[in-house]
This record gives structure tokens, C-alpha cells and sequence, in this order.
């Protein structure tokens, strides 16, 4: 199907997820998040980074999970191209993935995400659920802040 790729995992409520690390310009700590008033539920705010607005979306949210206070290792990691970042519970590594660990998702009939899903990883007794950032982050653009705004 694909060619080796190297993922970013995470943990959202336990559960283990991925982004491409194509798509990762880096992982910071967690910061003060300026709220944005009337933006989507799982929009947390901005921060400055380096002089420029990045949004932040509580991933936590944005996946239908029960939210709740960040922990210690709480990360954000931004997503390139979009200055957007996502807040997840921890990042717990980054893999190197064969060919053949990846599976496609077209198989499953009831995937509750199955829109932002991009394909599955298995590798050891592992299944991680890499994710689509452009899915992801759909409603939280420059645009739509500048619509509230």
C-alpha cells in the first residue's frame, strides 16, 4: 500500500494515535492558552509562537472524549503548514513503520472516526490510529477566526 513511514504516537485517553511526522513541524509543552470567545468546543485558544497565532485544539475534544485537566505530560505538538497545534495527553514516541504494518481502513464497515482516520498501524501488539491532520483541524482556520473575530 504505502511506503515506510516514521510516526509521531501519542496518547489520547489512554489510547494510542499518530500523525505522519511529515505533517509535525515540532512538539512543544504545554503554554497559556489565550481563550478565543464563540470558537468550536475543541478549540482551547491561541498562543504566541515565535511572534505568529497558533491555534490550539484540545484533541481530547476534538474525538468525542470526556475532557479534563492536562497533566504533567501534556504536550502540544503543531501541525506543519497550518499553525495549528493539538493538545494530547503525552507523546510517547516516534516509530519507524514498515509497508507492511500498515493497514488500510477501507475494511471496517462502523469506524466511529473512520473521516479522520487515515489508515491503522500494527507492530507488535500495538494498533495505533493515525490520524488526518486536515481533518483534524477543518473549522479552525485563519478564515473562520477572522469570521468570529
Amino acid at each position: 500500500m504505502e511506503e515506510n513511514k516514521k510516526i509521531v504516537v501519542f496518547t489520547v485517553d489512554g489510547e494510542s494515535f499518530g500523525a505522519d511526522i511529515l505533517e509535525v513541524s515540532e512538539i512543544i509543552r504545554m503554554e497559556k492558552i489565550t481563550p478565543l470567545p464563540q470558537s468550536a468546543e475543541f478549540v482551547e485558544g491561541v498562543i504566541n509562537l515565535r511572534g505568529e497565532l497558533c491555534t490550539i485544539l484540545n484533541l481530547r475534544k476534538r474525538l468525542g472524549y470526556e475532557p479534563q485537566a492536562n497533566n504533567d505530560d501534556a504536550k502540544i505538538i503543531v501541525v506543519s503548514e497550518a499553525q495549528s497545534g493539538l493538545i494530547v495527553d503525552s507523546v510517547t514516541e516516534i516509530i519507524n513503520v514498515q509497508a507492511e504494518d500498515i493497514k488500510p481502513i477501507d475494511s471496517i464497515d462502523l469506524l466511529k472516526n473512520g473521516g479522520i482516520v487515515d489508515y491503522l498501524v500494527q507492530s507488535n501488539d500495538r494498533i495505533t490510529s493515525v490520524l488526518k491532520m486536515d481533518e483534524i483541524l477543518k473549522g479552525t482556520s485563519k478564515e473562520k477566526q477572522e469570521e468570529v473575530a
